[in-house]
């Protein structure tokens, strides 16, 4: 059978729960593979281990990294506050990041602009083959899982209209293939549980409204503003709290890969949503091991 590109080999759904047999047997401990495909039910000679293994590394829920003896897995820190964390709103927050990761999936919703509506079957499958090398049944499975993820996520795309309250992403960049059409702005928000976490339309030097105050922090590259309600409760509190940290954590990390440069403010509008695709840890390259992200059929 002809080779495909890379792809996850399970949707979010299940890797969540691989990823979940793994919190409740080692929390924040290194596993070996070995006794992580015992518990998922396989033999750690089977070829599905590789696959389910390299799946969890392309969603951000695991790293693997080989000591003096074995190959181990370890959940990530957004693995470990996914689970953690029983606030509704951030736990949605982080699914949506998950849901893609994957470079071929991001590559989908951004590039190809399929979004929360992807075309028809035939015309996907058509995409998938024709302009990016898979295969008729890694296509078909590609589809599947990107419609399973989207779902499963919560991710919904603004149909544009003046009192949406989302925050509008970059359009997506039509690659001129069988799969592109012609879209909106490419705004997209989480489902009713998220859609609160960002508020659109308040420029820079608009006043508060009634019952709002503005708080403007200076650095290097311009003020950061901040409009917030005059009052809040605790709940309320917490949550904010919640977005801010995974806000400043993301920021932080695309100021780190761009040395501290304009790599971080290019970041800023992606970082709540996850549009950037981040890069595999140190211990995968020295382990020697193929640095794609998804996973083979």
């Amino acid at each position: 059978m002809e080779k495909s590109p890379n792809y996850p080999f399970l949707g979010l759904e299940e890797a969540l729960g691989r990823a979940k047999t793994i919190f409740k047997a080692a929390h924040s401990h290194p596993m070996s593979v070995e006794v992580a495909a015992d518990s998922w039910g396989y033999s750690p000679s089977s070829g599905s281990v590789g696959r389910i293994v390299g799946t969890l590394r392309a969603y951000g829920l695991t790293d693997t990294h080989r000591d003096s003896t074995e190959r181990k897995i370890k959940l990530t820190d957004q693995a470990l506050r996914y689970f953690r964390d029983e606030r509704e709103v951030i736990r949605q927050g982080l699914l949506r990041e998950f849901a893609l990761r994957p470079k071929i999936l991001h590559r989908l919703w951004k590039q190809s602009g399929w979004g929360s509506n992807p075309p028809s079957d035939e015309v996907a499958r058509s995409h998938l083959k024709v302009d990016l090398g898979y295969n008729e049944k890694a296509a078909r499975s590609v589809l599947d899982i990107y419609k399973k993820n989207i779902a499963f996520a919560g991710l919904v795309e603004a149909d544009g209209s003046a009192d949406e309250e989302s925050e509008t992403a970059p359009a997506p960049e039509s690659n001129g293939g069988s799969g592109a059409r012609e879209r909106g702005s490419g705004a997209f928000q989480p489902a009713a549980a998220v859609s609160s976490a960002v508020s659109a339309g308040v420029g820079d030097d608009a006043p508060p409204g009634d019952g709002m105050r503005k708080a403007m922090f200076p650095v290097e590259e311009g003020d950061v503003t901040l409009v917030f309600p005059d009052k809040m409760s605790r709940e309320s509190f917490e949550d904010l709290r919640g977005y801010l940290d995974i806000f400043l954590k993301r920021q932080e990390r695309a100021a780190l890969a761009g040395g501290g440069s304009a790599a971080a403010p290019a970041a800023a509008a992606d970082a709540l949503f996850g549009d950037g695709e981040e890069g595999v840890s140190s211990a995968e390259k020295q382990d020697g091991e193929e640095m794609d992200d998804d996973v083979p059929l």
